[in-house]
């Protein structure tokens, strides 16, 4: 079963406002400082007690358990050995209600949710905006039931531990249970655990846009490389930091869903990212929520952004702007100037700044990197500290993007 969150409630600045989410993924943009991280982490922190509490688990369910300590209160003396008890239960009971005034969430069935996620069915995670892939091999290779024993050893003792770490750990010994599977005849496990390692295969090309791009097993040292059409052989260890930023994500979700033997594609639970943008060229904020969502499919994605790439890519979620609480379906079919400018919202700026960023914007539109390009991002650059909103905003889309197309000019 899917579990999702189906609302939001919180207050800002005392004003209470509802997020009607229905299992949609959600994107959180903002001005910086408006407490998208704070929104995110509250979620957590949440969902987290709703898992762990002893607690009834919805306001209705508190309230009930509330007025049943109260009724029963009514029939209790002084004298009674109970009547400490039930005012101790009252008194418990009446604070946690006062937390939901703050802040509730809504999910399809918490009940299931809380039974699936303990017996890790589902997945609770939060990813804080600074990451990175954390792959560990020790160049030895052990035996799945191994693996899977020291993975699950691990968890216990830490249950927010990254299993990103044992990706190239697992990957080393799955390419080798091949390997045996194929000497001994074991066509169905050969076939079963290649299935797997050209799954990661797929989703590496539509990560890198490249079709040439694969794993490859060195038996030698007993380890994992990349290889791309003329490019030389690299580890994953040497990935850029957008690209690592992408796989400590996506390598600790993988890697739940395999130790755990349970499909990427059916894993259920609910994901949260701060600043999913972060350390990404534009290429890759235009593609990162869509390659998490169509990788891991039943999974609810909450994340926070301050990209209009990111706003832009995506046609089917809810996306929040935390500053004006405005609440928005479908923006993809929006230039990303107009994102910037609904999403920031117009600042007060002069005739001249205006139609410099104007300028900018046009050149960049028409992938223009020229004198002019380079001119206006100096004289914004030194105004940086003083600009409007707006302004700013296209002011780092700007050095995104001439980013972004150096980096293709530099693998012609």
């Amino acid at each position: 079963m899917r579990h999702f969150i189906e609302t939001i409630f919180f207050k800002k600045n005392d004003e209470p406002y509802t997020l009607n989410l229905n299992g949609k993924n959600l994107i959180i943009s903002g001005d910086n400082g408006s407490g998208k991280t704070r929104l995110i982490e509250n979620i957590y922190e949440f969902i987290e007690k709703s898992i762990n509490s002893h607690d009834p688990y919805t306001k209705e369910q508190l309230q009930k358990e509330l007025n049943s300590r109260q009724k029963n209160l009514q029939y209790s003396s002084r004298g009674d050995g109970n009547y400490n008890y039930l005012n101790s239960e009252i008194e418990r009971l009446t604070e946690g209600l006062k937390e939901f005034e703050n802040f509730d969430i809504t999910f399809n069935d918490v009940v299931d949710f809380r039974v699936a996620a303990k017996e890790k069915k589902s997945i609770i995670r939060l990813f804080p905006a600074i990451r990175e892939a954390k792959i560990k091999n020790d160049g030895k290779i052990s035996s799945l039931d191994l693996l899977l024993n020291e993975y699950r050893t691990a968890q216990k003792n830490n249950s927010k531990i990254d299993a990103g770490m044992y990706f190239e750990r697992y990957i080393v010994t799955l390419w080798n249970y091949a390997l045996v599977s194929k000497g001994v005849g074991n066509d169905d496990d050969h076939k079963r655990a290649l299935g797997i390692i050209e799954s990661i295969n797929c989703d590496l090309k539509e990560l890198f846009e490249d079709d040439s791009i694969k794993m490859d097993f060195d038996l030698d040292k007993l380890k994992i490389y990349l290889l791309q059409d003329n490019k030389e052989p690299f580890g994953l260890d040497k990935l850029s930091s957008g690209f690592s930023s992408i796989l400590s994500i996506y390598t600790d979700l993988l890697i739940k869903a395999e130790l755990d033997k349970i499909s990427k594609h059916d894993m259920a639970g609910i994901v949260l990212i701060d600043e999913i943008d972060a350390h990404l060229h534009v290429t890759l904020q235009k593609k990162v929520f869509s390659f998490f969502s169509s990788s891991f499919p039943q999974i609810q994605f909450i994340v926070s952004t301050h990209s209009p790439f990111v706003i832009q890519s995506v046609s089917d979620a809810i996306i929040f702007n935390l500053s004006t609480l405005d609440q928005m379906g479908d923006l993809s079919l929006y230039s990303y100037t107009a994102i910037i400018q609904g999403l920031l919202g117009e600042g007060v700026s002069s005739d001249k700044l205006n139609a410099l960023v104007k300028e900018l914007m046009t050149l960049v539109e028409n992938n223009v990197f020229d004198d002019k390009f380079h001119s206006i991002i100096k004289t914004l650059e030194k105004s940086i500290d003083f600009l409007d909103k707006s302004s700013k905003a296209a002011f780092m889309v700007a050095k995104s993007k001439y980013l972004d197309y150096s980096e293709r000019e530099d693998d012609v």
